[in-house]
């Protein structure tokens, strides 16, 4: 799957539910690092 194609909210709703379920930490992982790039700030959804 291409992250580009993911928007802003779809990316952040993906990573959240990643995190619920406990998927595999790879993924988070890579899901961090596109949040990173495009300067979303997970610390602000973890509170």
């Amino acid at each position: 799957m291409s992250m580009q194609l993911l928007t802003n909210e779809k990316l952040v709703e993906l990573y959240c539910a990643a995190k619920k379920h406990k998927v595999n930490e790879e993924f988070i992982k890579l899901l961090e690092s596109e949040m990173n790039n495009r300067q979303i700030r997970i610390d602000r959804l973890e509170a």
